[in-house]
């Protein structure tokens, strides 16, 4: 994706193995996220990061606002927390 997108209101479509990313409301292709396995649900923190929950992998994905790499990585099945900035698990817990 343009780094000019991150300044624009996105639509984030869920594939079963990909999210595709549109502006709003002109509906012009922006991108995609890949390498999901039954990508399931989503929603935007107050920043506008998105979390995507993909059920194959058991995971919330958490990308910024336009970005295209992960910035954090919860693991559902055991509650932890894994930050993709610094590649260690953090001490934040999930419920």
């Amino acid at each position: 994706m343009s780094p000019s997108v991150t300044a624009q209101a996105l639509l984030y479509v869920l594939d079963n193995t990909y999210v595709t990313v549109y502006s709003y409301p002109q509906g012009k292709l922006e991108g995609r996220l890949r390498h999901f396995y039954l990508a399931d649900d989503a929603c935007v923190d107050t920043k506008g990061d998105v979390f995507i929950v993909n059920l194959g992998y058991g995971r919330v994905f958490e990308y910024a606002h336009g970005g295209t790499k992960r910035l954090e990585d919860l693991d559902i099945r055991r509650g932890r927390l894994l930050d993709r900035r610094s590649e260690r698990q953090s001490s934040r817990r999930w419920g």
